[in-house]
């Protein structure tokens, strides 16, 4: 052994002797926080991805009341009553699009009514909805149930 060596097995047996040898409970507490700061990570995740597709329908349902709202009186019948809800429904599912694949858009049920609420004529939209979750963790979907009421301005 060179001196070189010597001093530095010198100085590691000193350093053991103070502080013990505490390589691998170091890596056992790296791994234990590393394995929560991924599991927080995903949770974030998946949060700010439910919280972004609950808020797009949201959206999509005040854009298909919008259009719902003032549809003109060639696309009703005498009493004023809206006779093709699909442009409608395809408004909010193309709206939906944007965040959730195809299938899952094409699978929601979504209801366009012409109720009459303290003598206003509304229209109202409404989905329900389940949406699958990115990672799976907590469970395979959540369930989204929203309506949206505007005053029909065609009756």
């Amino acid at each position: 052994m060179t001196h070189r060596s010597q001093r530095f097995q010198s100085f590691r047996k000193l350093l053991c002797r103070l502080f013990g040898d505490r390589a691998g409970q170091a890596l056992a507490e790296a791994g234990i926080v590393l394995s929560f700061m991924g599991l927080l990570s995903i949770g974030i995740v998946e949060f700010g991805h439910a919280f972004m597709v609950y808020n797009v329908i949201t959206h999509a349902l005040r854009d298909g009341g919008r259009q719902a709202a003032v549809v003109s009186w060639t696309q009703r019948d005498a009493n004023g009553f809206i006779t093709q809800k699909d442009p409608i429904k395809n408004r909010v599912k193309d709206i939906m699009r944007q965040v959730v694949d195809s299938n899952t858009a094409n699978s929601v049920a979504i209801n366009v009514t012409q109720p009459t609420e303290n003598g206003v004529n509304l229209v109202r939209v409404s989905i329900d909805a389940t949406i699958p979750y990115i990672f799976g963790l907590v469970s395979d979907s959540f369930r989204i149930q929203r309506s949206m009421s505007f005053r029909d301005e065609g009756r």
